[in-house]
Parts: structure tokens; C-alpha cells; sequence
């Protein structure tokens, strides 16, 4: 009696199966609409395959294996059926090997246990006479390959480079890659081999080879002159092939081997020249462009290969595939470094893309910006990049297509000031546009205080360097101190704008009320500067000259003195040294100027000297010029000065306790805890023992945490001599912190007119012995990062070149031969000269006359043999499976 597997077997035939198949999975998944039946749908299938897969009949565990392979996209776990995967693979017939085989290229890990037992299996398939079968092999191979695999089936993968199917040779080549990737001990041996496919009848095997060459190379730097031996074979294969695929890998290849070998220039510029002028194919035009600028063969004397290289990037910028307009200006950018006057021609195409779509064109043009900006363009590019700031701002605007992130608004912000700074602000036209820039730049920042310095120090750098805009400079810092949207960032440095050029106030007794009034913003340098300001403006106001003493000027004085002396109050007993000592200093200075108001005789018009001739005569003696960054270093250190040794070695103990003080904003005395009231003894012996060790470490690692960022504290181990940079009472600001160090983009103001260029003196640092400057350190976040490889394999640790084997010794004789055949080899009738500026055509006659060579003559010469096709895939020239 006939069971009923045996009844299945004999109607499978004539397509009548009881089991669900792939069709059938599909068609079930999409009949399921609702989400809660799709998954109860998935769960019964995949139980189903459960029960399928453990069947003894091949078909239905293949079929079995199939819906596994379909259900795991959707996320269902399948590594428990690698068993049944390997018994699938192990099929003799083809059409469930290759299932098998799918299946283990989407399922298996190099943490599978059953790859220990694809290796037999493995070695069988690969020397299978058919030729379907070593190809699923060397499929399969190139996915699921681990080191132990690797070592176990090289040499089997070797022998079919030698295959007569050149589909064959074309994928052990391929699968050859990944090989060496992870076992690179292989690429000694069979580098050779290797080689000799370069010379394949087969062109789908030479593009083959030449791509796991040209990836071989990015991967063995160490070994990168080995490379050069291939020299002579894929500069026949670039003079030859039509195949724009294969071209641009031999052109990446030439790209990094040509700084190890100059002497490739003179003989690989002829064969690219001529194909940058007869191709149509973008993508190899680039790559020809490109293998000039990475492989080094474009300097500053190659004038007219630069404006030719040029000249094609401008149909790459005029492009719509954003694609090409970004490869364009990337390469563009790598000419300009070395020709900078060619961008000013070019320079319409390249602001077009300034107002792209895409984020990295617009920051590839950023980069490119200082090199395109003059003093006639300055004033339409910050325009520009004002308005894409406003555009994202609330504001109406013609660009605004889409909300700009905020890493890039800074950028632009950035940039803006970059450019309007350049040498010096030499291409501003009129610094009070400039001065409204930065306060618009103020209003456009909200809400991003990491510009707020870079725009506080151009705004003071502005103040110190160009007098004749000190007036509007201090109306600037004026109205960001009055704005309480400012960042706080910024506000520091106006407030120092206002208190050193404090004759240009308008209203200084409001401005004292306003910057009394910065208490909320919680910045000790802030305060240290407010402080100092205040009793400027107050030493600049009170005492004027000039000004009759009146009742009304003697009671607007006197109430501006009580306030400045209640605020000074509140923060002699700060937590920060420097904000305690200042307000200590001027709260008696203070005092003295309210006795003398108070002594004043009431009928006396003239001020009192105290307000006229002692408190400004602190302030006036010098005016601060702008120091350059060279200065402060060529200052010797006095030998007597000592800034290791602690004042006092029992600090911390006053620190604990000064930071548990409860001050009151009333005019109460201090409570009984203050160090004042503690006793020498009691303070010596840390607090009669009340503070241990391990507290005092504590709190001594938290100060040093918090006063690390405290530009005014010097800390212990700190061994410089330099000023303190922010230390803007008593000493000059440095031109570090004058001159703006930015780093990226643009601005400019859409609520004014063009300015005129106006004639100003602007102040130059001054320097200490010779003029020569040190050279700028680029700041560090402006660095091109490295770039590493993706791809992460022990090919870097291989060096090629530490054999002595004849292999070795060989490839040293292929670079000699290298260098013999391509730097002396000549035609009987002529040789092309390439030197550094243009292209000669040197004929070889006796009279030895030399005539340029027409780029028109030489294509038509070479077009009967060589004509570069379109960009088409290399598969168009691959043998079909059969």
C-alpha cells in the first residue's frame, strides 16, 4: 500500500502539492490588511516552517528553507535552522543547492557553529565539473568566509583563476578580495596570479582584477610600491580599453601611486589630457581631474593645465544633479588652492550655489568663500547669507525653501564674520554696516551662545582698532546691554566696550542701572567686568569738565553713587576672589567719593576735585592699543617671580567654608561660620577636626572643577607667565582675542543700502622686536578630519615587500623595468614631451623641429583605435549564466 509521502512524490510532478509555497506566503502577507492578523499570519508560517524543515523529503525542506530565507527580512530570527541550511546547501540538485546557498548568505555569522562544516563542502562544490555549481560555491563563499575558511580554501580558489569559463574566472578574481581580507598570508602567495589575469582574453576578468587591485591598494599601504610593477600593464590597459567603468579604477589607482613615483607624471598626463577632451562621460571626466590633483601632477607652474581643469568644473556647477555640482566644487576647491586667481572668473557660477537645496553644497561653498571675497563682492555675499538667516528666523524671505539646522546657522554666522575680517577688515567698505552686522547677528543668535564671544571680540576688536567708530561701536554695546534677548555670551564684551570708551555715552546714569541690573546671569566674568565698567562710566560721568554743579547734577550724582556703593556691597563677599577683590577696592573708593559729594559746599559750581582729578586720573593714563599674539611670548619671565608656591597652604579650609556662607542681599553682618570669626588656632588645625581628609579632598576637587573654566584664576600647577586674556582692567587685550578666529560662514544686512568705501585708520598690533609673526595654528575643529577606511581587514598589517622569496625579487625587477620601459622607451617617429606648463610634440627628424601639438590632430589619430564609451555599467561586456 502506497504511503502518503508516496502519493506527494508522484503528484508534485503535475503540480499538485499540499504544502504552502513561497506564492503562496506572498500572497497570504498581503491578504492580511489588519496588523493584528498579518502577525498571527506570520506566526502560524513560521510554524509551519518549524514542522516543514525537520521533514525527510528534500523538496518540502527546501521549499521550507525558502520562506525562511523570506520570512528573516522581516525580522524573524533563522540561525536555528543552520543545520538544515547546510543539508539543503549539500543537494545534489542544483535548484535547491542554490537555495541552500541564498539561504547561508543571509542567515550565516561568522559566530555559526556549522561553518566548521561548509569546508568539505565547500572544497566539493568549488571542483564540481559543472560549472553552475562552482559558481553558487564562489557566491557563497565571498559572504559567509571567516579566517579558519579562508586558510582552508585559498588554494582551491586559485586554481579556478585558471578555469576555462571566464564567468568562473571573473568571480574567483572577485571572491579572491574577500579572501585576502580576511587571511592576507594568501596575497603572498598568489599575488602572482593575480597579475597574470591583468593579461586575461576575457576583458570582464581584466575589470575584475583591476578592481580587487585598485582595492588591494587602498588596503596595503605599506606595501604601495609593490603597485608600481602593474605600472606598465594599466597604462596599456588605460591607452586601450573603452571600458569607462575600468578606466576610472586604473585612474584612482595612477591617483596614489603617482606621489610615490613622480616620474608617472610625463607619461600619464598625455593619455588623460586627451581623454578629458574627448569623452562625454562626466563621471570619467572627474576621475581625470581628480587623478591630477590627488596624484600631485598639478603646481603652481602649470598654469594652463589649471585653467583647462578649470574650464570643465564650470559644466559641473552649471549642472541640475546636485551629485555633479558637489563633485565639481570639491575638485574645483583642490584647483583653487593651488591657482587662487581662477576662482574670481568663475566667481557668478559658484555664488549661485550658495543658495543650493542641499546642506553640503551650500558647506562646500562656505569653504571656498575666502578665497572668492574682495572688497567688491564682500557686501552681496553677507547679504546673502543674512538672508538665509532671517529666512529661518521668523522672516519673510525669497530662499526660504526649508528650516535650517542649527549647526549650520552657526556655520554661516561664523563665516560672516570669517570674511568681513579678513586682513585686517581689509575689504569692508564701511564699518558701521559692519557694526550693524554684528548687532543683527546678535538678534539672528538667540538662542546660540556659542557665538557670542566670536561676536563680542569683533565688536571690541572694531572699538580698539578704528577710532572714528568708537561713538557707534559704544551705541551698539549700549543697546545689546538694554536688549534682554542678548546672548549672554556677548554681553561681557560689550560691557567692556562701554566702560573703556565711556566719553561716547549718551545717558551713562542708565547705563549704570542697566548693568547693575546683570546680576540674573550667573557669569563671574561678567561681573568682574561689570564692576570695573561701572566705576569707568561712573569716574568718566561724575567728574566731567565742563559741567556746572547744580543741586539737581549734585542729587543725580549722589543717588548714582548710593547705588553703585549697594552694589558693590553685594558682591564684596562674592564667592570669586576676582569679583570680591574689585568690589572690595572700589567700595572704598566709593565711599570716599560719597564723602566728598557730601562734603561739598553747596554753592560751589565746580564738581569736587575728587570726581575731576583723582578717580579719573585712575583710569585715563594710557589708551589700550591692540597687542600681537607674538608679544606676550617674547616677554621674559622675572627670575624672581614664583607662581608654583601657594600663598597660603591652608586654603582649602577657607574655601569649604567660604562656599556654605548664606549671604544676604541686606546690609547684616555675616553669620557667626565666616572664616573671620574662626580663631588661628581653630583654622590651622582645620576646624578643631570637624573637616576630615577625605571631605577636604572632596571640596577641593569640586573648586578645582568649578574654577578650571575661570579665566581669572591661576591654578597651582599652572606654570605660564602669560596675562590672563580676559584681564581687560589694567593690561591690553591681546590680538588673539582683537582679531576674531572664525571658522566658517557668512552675513550681511537687507535693511540698508550698499555703503560706500570710506577712507579709516584702522590701529595694527604692536609687537615686541622683530615684526615677523609666528605662523597661525588652524584651530582644531577646523582640521580635515582623517579619513578611514570602512572596511576593516589585517591587509594594513601585510607588507609585500618584507619577503625575500623569488616572488619579491621579482616584483623589484618589474619596478626597475617599470621605470626603464616608461621613461626611456621612444617610437621610432616621434616622443611626447610633457613639461611642467604645456604639451610638446617633438618629432624625430634630424632637423629635430618642434611644433605644438593640436589637440584636434591627435584625436582624430586615436580615434580609430581607442573611442571612450558612455558611462556604462561593465556588465553590459559580462558572459551570461547558463
Amino acid at each position: 500500500m502506497a504511503t502518503r509521502e508516496d502519493t506527494r512524490a508522484r503528484l508534485r510532478p503535475f503540480g499538485i502539492v499540499f504544502e504552502k509555497s513561497l506564492h503562496d506566503l506572498i500572497r497570504g502577507i498581503r491578504a492580511s490588511k489588519d496588523p493584528t492578523a498579518r502577525e498571527g499570519f506570520l506566526r502560524d508560517a513560521l510554524a509551519d516552517c518549524r514542522t516543514e524543515v525537520r521533514s525527510p523529503d528534500m523538496e518540502i525542506k527546501t521549499m521550507a528553507i525558502l520562506k525562511l530565507a523570506y520570512l528573516e527580512m522581516y525580522g524573524f530570527d533563522m540561525s536555528w535552522a543552520s543545520f538544515h541550511v547546510l543539508e539543503v546547501m549539500s543537494s545534489a540538485r542544483f535548484q535547491q543547492k542554490r537555495v541552500g546557498y541564498l539561504a547561508a548568505i543571509q542567515s550565516f555569522r561568522s559566530d555559526t557553529e556549522v561553518l566548521m562544516l561548509t569546508t568539505n563542502l565547500l572544497k566539493k562544490d568549488l571542483g564540481s565539473a559543472y560549472p553552475l555549481e562552482v559558481s553558487v560555491a564562489l557566491s557563497g563563499v565571498s559572504s559567509i568566509v571567516t579566517p579558519s575558511l579562508a586558510q582552508d580554501i585559498s588554494d582551491d580558489i586559485v586554481k579556478m583563476l585558471n578555469h576555462s569559463k571566464p564567468y568562473i574566472r571573473k568571480k574567483a578574481v572577485l571572491a579572491m578580495y574577500r579572501i585576502f581580507l580576511q587571511y592576507p598570508e594568501a596575497l603572498r602567495t598568489s599575488f602572482q596570479r593575480l597579475k597574470d589575469k591583468l593579461e586575461d582574453p576575457d576583458p570582464s576578468v581584466v575589470s575584475a582584477t583591476v578592481n580587487v587591485i585598485c582595492e588591494l591598494a587602498k588596503q596595503t599601504t605599506s606595501s604601495s610600491k609593490t603597485f608600481l610593477a602593474l605600472a606598465p600593464q594599466l597604462y596599456e590597459l588605460l591607452t586601450t580599453s573603452n571600458n569607462n567603468w575600468m578606466i576610472i579604477k586604473i585612474l584612482k589607482l595612477f591617483s596614489s601611486l603617482a606621489p610615490i613615483e613622480p616620474r608617472l607624471k610625463p607619461k600619464l598626463l598625455p593619455p588623460i589630457l586627451q581623454l578629458i577632451d574627448s569623452t562625454s562621460a562626466m563621471s570619467l571626466l572627474y576621475e581625470c581631474i581628480n587623478c591630477i590633483l590627488g596624484g600631485g601632477m598639478l603646481d603652481e607652474s602649470d598654469y594652463e593645465l589649471a585653467r583647462m581643469c578649470v574650464g570643465k568644473l564650470r559644466t559641473f556647477l552649471e549642472q541640475t544633479d546636485q551629485n555633479l555640482k558637489y563633485v565639481g566644487l570639491l575638485a574645483f576647491s583642490k584647483v583653487v588652492k593651488i591657482h587662487p586667481q581662477f576662482i574670481g572668473e568663475h566667481e557668478d557660477v559658484v555664488l549661485e550655489c550658495i543658495d543650493d537645496a542641499d546642506l553640503t553644497i551650500r558647506e562646500k561653498v562656505l569653504e571656498m568663500l575666502p578665497g572668492l571675497v574682495n572688497e567688491d563682492n564682500l557686501y552681496s555675499i553677507v547679504m546673502k547669507l543674512i538672508d538665509q538667516l532671517k529666512a529661518n528666523n521668523g522672516e519673510q524671505s525669497q530662499n526660504a525653501s526649508f528650516v535650517l539646522p542649527k549647526a549650520y546657522r552657526v556655520l554661516v554666522i561664523n563665516k560672516i564674520m570669517e570674511l568681513c575680517s579678513k586682513n585686517t577688515y581689509e575689504y569692508i567698505p564701511d564699518f558701521e554696516w559692519f557694526t550693524n552686522i554684528l548687532v543683527e547677528l546678535v538678534d539672528l543668535s538667540e538662542g546660540f551662545d556659542e557665538v557670542g564671544q566670536e561676536i563680542g571680540r569683533q565688536l571690541r576688536n572694531v572699538s580698539v582698532r578704528v577710532r572714528s567708530v568708537r561713538d557707534i561701536t559704544v551705541g551698539s554695546a549700549s543697546q545689546i546691554i538694554t536688549n534682554q534677548r542678548s546672548i549672554p555670551s556677548v554681553l561681557p564684551y560689550a560691557v567692556w566696550i562701554v566702560g573703556e570708551y565711556a566719553s561716547f555715552l549718551q545717558y551713562p546714569s542708565q547705563l549704570i542701572e542697566s548693568i547693575a541690573t546683570l546680576d540674573s546671569v550667573n557669569d563671574d566674568l561678567l561681573k568682574t567686568d561689570s564692576i570695573q565698567a561701572i566705576m569707568k562710566i561712573y569716574a568718566s560721568w561724575a567728574g566731567k569738565e565742563g559741567v556746572e554743579w547744580t543741586p539737581q547734577r549734585s542729587s543725580l550724582v549722589k543717588s548714582c553713587t548710593e547705588l553703585i556703593t549697594k552694589y558693590l556691597e553685594r558682591h564684596s563677599t562674592a564667592a570669586s576672589f576676582e569679583v570680591q577683590e574689585r568690589a572690595v577696592e572700589f567700595l572704598e573708593l566709593i565711599k570716599l567719593a560719597a564723602q566728598a559729594i557730601d562734603e561739598h559746599p553747596m554753592e560751589e559750581s565746580n564738581p569736587p576735585l575728587f570726581l575731576t582729578l583723582a578717580i579719573p586720573s585712575m583710569f585715563n593714563q594710557y589708551e589700550l592699543n591692540p597687542v600681537a599674539r607674538s608679544a606676550q611670548r617674547k616677554i621674559q619671565t622675572p627670575p624672581d617671580l614664583d607662581l608654583d608656591t601657594p600663598i597660603y597652604p591652608r586654603c582649602d579650609y577657607y574655601n569649604s567654608n567660604l562656599e556654605d556662607l548664606s549671604i544676604d542681599d541686606s546690609d547684616e553682618e555675616p553669620q557667626s561660620n565666616t572664616p573671620e570669626t574662626v580663631n588661628d588656632d581653630e583654622w590651622r588645625a582645620g576646624g578643631s577636626g570637624e573637616v576630615t581628609e577625605e571631605e577636604m579632598q572632596r571640596k577641593k576637587l569640586e573648586r578645582i572643577e568649578r574654577q578650571k573654566d575661570d579665566p581669572f584664576y591661576i591654578s597651582i600647577p599652572s606654570t605660564t607667565n602669560q596675562t590672563p586674556a580676559d584681564s581687560r582692567s589694567n593690561t591690553p587685550a591681546q590680538g588673539e582675542d582683537l582679531i576674531g578666529q572664525s571658522a566658517s560662514p557668512g552675513s550681511a544686512t537687507a535693511f540698508m543700502k550698499r555703503p560706500k568705501k570710506k577712507k579709516v585708520e584702522i590701529i595694527q598690533d604692536e609687537k615686541i622686536g622683530d615684526d615677523d609673526e609666528e605662523e597661525e595654528e588652524v584651530p582644531e575643529q577646523f582640521k580635515q578630519p582623517k579619513k578611514s577606511s570602512r572596511l576593516h581587514s589585517k591587509l594594513r598589517e601585510l607588507n609585500l615587500e618584507d619577503d625575500n622569496t623569488e616572488a619579491a625579487q621579482q616584483d623589484v625587477a618589474d619596478i626597475a623595468q617599470l621605470r626603464s620601459e616608461m621613461l626611456n622607451a621612444k617610437t621610432a617617429s616621434e616622443t611626447v614631451e610633457v613639461t611642467h606648463k604645456k604639451i610638446k610634440k617633438k618629432s624625430g627628424d634630424k632637423k629635430k623641429k618642434k611644433a605644438s601639438t593640436n589637440p584636434d590632430e591627435k584625436k582624430k589619430k586615436k580615434k580609430s583605435s581607442k573611442k571612450p564609451a558612455d558611462d556604462q555599467p561593465p556588465s553590459d561586456q559580462q558572459q551570461p549564466l547558463t
